[in-house]
C-alpha cells in the first residue's frame, strides 16, 4: 500500500504488509481484505499504517468485499476457478 500526499504528489509512505487489497471504510474504520483471504482492520495516518488485527478469513482467492448492516460480505472463488465468484458471507 502506498500513501500519496495530495498537496505535493510526493509518496508519504509504503507498506508491504499486504498484497493486493480491497479497502472498505465503514463506520470510520478501515477494513482490508487481501487477495489471500486475510481480513484486517487498520489505522491509516500520514505517518503510516498500523494493523489493529488480521485474521485468515477465507482459504479462497478473494475478489472483493463489501460492508453493510454490520456484515462483511466476500465474493470469492477458488484460485484455479476462472468462473465468476460466488457470495460468501461472514
Amino acid at each position: 500500500m502506498t500513501a500519496i500526499d495530495v498537496n505535493t504528489g510526493n509518496v508519504a509512505w509504503h507498506d508491504r504488509s499486504f498484497g493486493k487489497v480491497n479497502i472498505v471504510l465503514a463506520d470510520g474504520k478501515v477494513i482490508l481484505l487481501d487477495e489471500g483471504g486475510d481480513l484486517a482492520r487498520v489505522t491509516l495516518s500520514p505517518e503510516g499504517m498500523q494493523v489493529r488485527w488480521r485474521v485468515p478469513l477465507a482459504a479462497k482467492q478473494c475478489l472483493d468485499c463489501a460492508y453493510g448492516g454490520g456484515n462483511e460480505t466476500l465474493r470469492a472463488r477458488p484460485a484455479d476457478d476462472d468462473r465468476p465468484g460466488s457470495a460468501v458471507e461472514s
